[in-house]
């Protein structure tokens, strides 16, 4: 299990805790250990990524092919002269970087990429790209890489939050007014996550850091001819 929203104790705290005592997690009756409270927000986290729709969660950690620079849905080819380019999400590692990649995503080889500190270099920490050599008119750029990004997502780092604060608030001895307070808190994530896959537009939580990111996945083959999201079998589905 990984902590993608990099949440700590300190993060429950407050819930539990109003008062600010130095033993974050004291009931009544009893007290949880940090390091307890650290296994059940990775629970939590495993959680939510688990009940996320298909698309989130494929880029929870990893984004395999995004268009820079290319005939996606949205983004054309290069006007020409263009040297930075910042990915979607950061911080990142092991970025692979394709300039005008052509036949079968899938099947890429290390030779089809660029080389990095000779034909580019990169922050990880703030995603941001320089090309060595401008692109030409109608170039096309695609980044394969690893990313911590969605630490600051606040609705996934909210849902996890508040589900670990529930569950712990059964643990200790809590007054009534504020248990009925985290079986609200419970409740409304737990609602907050149907809506995420909620198949009516006007219901659904959308997560527009994630929806704004064009991938090669989706690239529908008219708009994108030189490149196929798949196996040959895979095309049409």
């Amino acid at each position: 299990m990984e902590n993608y929203f990099n949440i700590t104790p300190d993060n429950i705290k407050p819930l539990l805790n109003p008062s600010n005592n130095d033993n974050a997690f004291l009931g009544s009756k009893s007290s949880i250990p940090s390091s307890d409270v650290e296994d059940i927000i990775l629970m939590f986290t495993d959680r939510v990524v688990s009940a996320l729709p298909p698309r989130y969660k494929k880029l929870i950690s990893c984004i395999d092919g995004e268009w820079l620079c290319g005939r996606g849905k949205t983004n054309g080819g290069a006007s020409g002269g263009e040297t930075t380019f910042t990915t979607a999400l950061k911080p990142i590692s092991d970025l692979q970087l394709y300039k005008n990649f052509s036949g079968i995503w899938l099947e890429r080889r290390p030779a089809n990429r660029l080389v990095l500190n000779t034909d580019y270099t990169v922050n990880n920490t703030t995603g941001e790209i320089t090309l060595t050599d401008a692109l030409d008119e109608g170039d096309t750029l695609i980044a394969w890489y690893n990313h911590t990004g969605l630490s600051d997502c606040l609705l996934l780092k909210l849902l996890v939050v508040n589900l670990t604060a529930s569950y712990l608030a059964g643990m200790v001895s809590l007054n009534p007014e504020r248990m009925q307070f985290f079986a609200r808190l419970e409740a409304q994530a737990y609602l907050d996550i149907a809506r995420l896959k909620e198949d009516q537009a006007t219901a659904r939580i959308n997560l527009k850091i994630l929806d704004d990111i064009n991938l090669v996945s989706e690239t529908i083959n008219d708009e994108s001819p030189s490149v196929y999201k798949g196996y040959q079998g895979d095309i049409f589905q």
